[in-house]
Order: C-alpha cells, then sequence, then structure tokens
C-alpha cells in the first residue's frame, strides 16, 4: 500500500509566548498551492493538505487520495445481495449505545478531510457520558528529547487550545483538528499525545506501546484515540508485503488484551480522484450512518476481511454558502458574513481567520477560509460566541475587527 505522512520539523523560533517562543505556520493561497504542484515543490498530498487548511475541502479531496483497498473497488452480484441486507443507522445514536461497554475507542481519519475530524468531535459528548476521559491524537508533535514526555506542547491541556505552530502538531493547524482539541479539553478530557519513533522500534509499535503506557498510568479511565488512516487496522494485516510488522490497532490489542471498537471513515466517504466504492454508491442517506443487518451487525468489510469492526459512512457534501454540510450541520455553529468592504478591492485575494476572541494570535483558528475577490460570497461557520476576524492579503497587509453574535 502507499502511505503518505506529513512532518515538519521544529527549528528557529521566531514568535514569542509567555516563557516561551515558537515558530508558527505558513498557509498558502490557492493559487500558490496550484504553482507549486505543478512545479514539483508539492507533493499531491502536500497540496491536499494545505487546500484544507483554508478551508477549501473540495480541492483537497481533488487533489490526493489514498486508494481503496480489502476488495472495495468490486463487488459481485452474491456481494451485492449480502451488502444490501444491510441498512443505514444513525451513527450517534448508534454508536452511543455501542461504547457503554467498550474500554478503547480508536476512530481513523484521512489527513485532508476534515468532516472525520467533525465527526470525533460531535460524538465526544457520548463518549464522556460513557466514561471516556482520555483522548490520545496521533497529530501531536512528540517530545523527542524526553521519550517519558507524551508530547512536545506540555501546556496544551492547561492552555484549552493547539498553537498554530509545530510545537502544538502539523495537522493542528487546521480549524476543525483545532474545535476538536478545545471540545475535548473543555468537557474534561485529558489529552495526550502517543506519536514518535525509535530505532529499536517500528512507529506503529512504538505507538502502541506509547498508549499502553498511558493507560498503565492512568486505570481507572477509558481512551478513546484519533488516529490517521490504517493505524486503526487491528488485524494481523502486514503493513508491508513480505514483511512482519503490523499496525498500531493490532498491537494495542495484543499489548493491553483488550479488544478495542474500530472505526474506519475513509473508505465511505466521498471521492474525485478515484472512483468510489460500489459499496458507497448503493447507501443512500443523508446521515451519517452505521450500517447494520437484521443480526446487529455493523459493516466492517467483505465477508472474511475484518480489518476493522465498522466501516463508517459518510453522506455526500452538500454545498450552501461554499461551505460543506458537515461543517454547518456542526450544532450551535452558524453562518457568519465576511466584511469585505474593508480590504481594498486590489489586495483579493484574501485568507480570513477567526480567532475566539479570548485566544491570541499564536492560536489555530476557529475557522480559516480564503476570499478571491470582493464579490466572494464564501461565509465563515462559527459557534455562537465572540471572535477577532484578521484579514491578510499575499503581501501580509492585515485588516482587523471584532465580531460577536449569540
Amino acid at each position: 500500500m502507499r502511505y503518505f505522512t506529513l512532518f515538519l520539523l521544529i527549528t528557529n523560533c521566531t514568535l514569542s509566548l509567555p516563557g516561551q517562543k515558537v515558530h508558527l505556520h505558513q498557509l498558502k493561497f490557492s493559487d500558490q498551492i496550484r504553482e507549486e504542484l505543478a512545479a514539483g515543490k508539492l507533493t499531491d498530498p502536500a497540496a491536499a493538505y494545505y487546500y484544507s487548511y483554508i478551508g477549501k475541502y473540495k480541492e483537497a479531496l481533488e487533489s490526493y487520495e489514498v486508494p481503496l483497498e480489502w476488495g472495495l473497488t468490486e463487488m459481485t452480484a452474491a456481494e451485492k445481495a449480502v451488502f444490501q441486507q444491510y441498512k443505514p443507522v444513525n451513527a450517534y445514536d448508534y454508536l452511543a449505545e455501542r461504547t457503554q461497554d467498550e474500554q478503547i475507542v480508536i476512530i481513523s481519519e484521512a489527513h485532508h478531510k476534515p468532516q472525520h475530524r467533525v465527526f470525533t468531535r460531535n460524538m465526544l459528548k457520548s463518549l464522556y457520558a460513557n466514561g471516556f476521559r482520555y483522548m490520545g491524537i496521533e497529530a501531536l508533535t512528540p517530545n523527542y528529547d524526553d521519550e517519558k514526555a507524551y508530547q512536545l506542547d506540555d501546556d496544551l491541556q492547561k492552555r484549552g487550545y493547539p498553537l498554530f505552530s509545530p510545537r502544538t502538531g502539523t495537522y493542528t493547524m487546521e480549524p476543525q483538528m483545532g474545535n476538536m482539541i478545545r471540545e475535548a479539553i473543555a468537557m474534561g478530557f485529558q489529552i495526550f499525545g502517543y506519536e514518535g519513533e525509535s530505532e529499536a522500534m517500528e512507529r506503529d509499535l512504538w505507538q502502541a506501546h506509547q498508549i499502553k503506557r498511558f493507560m498503565d498510568e492512568h486505570p481507572e479511565g477509558k481512551v478513546v484515540i484519533h488516529c490517521g488512516w490504517y493505524h486503526a487496522v487491528e488485524s494481523d494485516l502486514p503493513k508491508y508485503e513480505g514483511k512482519e510488522d503490523h499496525y498500531m490497532a493490532y498491537h494495542l490489542k495484543q499489548l493491553t488484551g483488550i479488544d478495542p471498537l474500530t472505526i474506519y471513515q475513509d473508505a465511505l466517504t466521498e471521492r474525485f480522484v478515484d472512483v468510489e466504492s460500489p459499496y458507497y454508491n448503493l447507501v443512500s442517506t443523508n446521515e451519517e450512518s452505521v450500517l447494520v443487518n437484521a443480526a446487529g451487525e455493523a459493516f466492517h468489510g467483505k465477508p472474511g476481511t475484518k480489518h476493522f469492526d465498522i466501516l463508517l459512512y459518510h453522506p455526500p457534501a452538500r454545498y450552501r454558502k461554499n461551505r460543506p454540510s458537515w461543517l454547518y450541520h456542526i450544532p450551535d455553529h452558524t453562518f457568519v458574513a465576511v466584511k469585505h468592504n474593508i480590504v481594498p478591492a486590489g489586495n483579493y485575494p484574501v485568507l480570513v481567520k477567526a480567532y475566539r476572541a479570548e485566544e491570541p494570535a499564536e492560536a489555530t483558528p476557529a475557522d480559516i477560509i480564503e476570499l478571491a475577490s470582493p464579490h466572494d460570497k464564501t461565509y465563515l461557520v462559527l459557534k455562537k460566541g465572540k471572535y477577532r476576524v484578521v484579514m491578510a492579503d499575499r503581501n501580509g497587509a492585515e485588516w482587523k475587527y471584532d465580531l460577536e453574535f449569540n
């Protein structure tokens, strides 16, 4: 299989917070992404990630996909007959009940599809009600100088929000990842990282050991893990042909003796680069769903393959005000128009960043969009509250205003 991960090295610190200095991430405009991709300066996955950071979700999907595997690209008549016995059930309702007796829940994301982070965020309330108190996040930058530390950003829990910096992470610069972390901390989850590397240990095995170590130190609570792509494979599927390396969920099950509930989101999410799975095209529902048969069994792939417990279904996005439905359907969120008239027409395009009023400019914004012109009708999507909006052109000129709505 092909698997890509984006890492940034923390080098020169350039911006101060109380008691520390941090290097901040740099966003790219759409035309920069296109130009750098065409020139070979960006890979397809890197372009997809950069599009996702500025709210260009469709462009992200049009740039890159991890190929479908496990036979999901084709379907025989017999397989179709079996699959049609599964019916969509609201995923949040199903999992609120299913996770009651679970000790470990592992939810996988595609790193360029923020709707997967929104799903985990929307699950937090029921997970907390079911006794989950700890949340492991792959995206947090490890502390390479201290193997006993779970992440480099050791003030994250106390602060309550991620920094827009490699100090916290790379994918944590994306607003929906930031909002997932904010909500988890505010709800009472203790956040920890488990990424890292060791010369003596393969990456996924290292991850599993880190999670196991955290669980041993916190035996009283249940754990939800938010990871990337195949790290949620709990079967003995080898990572590489001819080798015995396996994925994090498999190792964690072996180390703890606990069978985790594993949820894979990407197989049944809309695709543009690749042809969608025939399984995806047979589902008809407008809500995130678990597919369940008459025996109460959740669909996890073709008969004879069980790499995950659940393949979660995400409906195709519908767009309003240039924003996808999975974003504007988040509870307590609403569309917010941008003040185009404060920016001279000649300074467009601009990137619009909405910061929570109580957070500094070093925080990951609650939303980021790109406006191509003064006539661009793309809206912010924000939770009710107070914000500081910053509009910046490609030369770094900024226009700011405060925003409050209830």
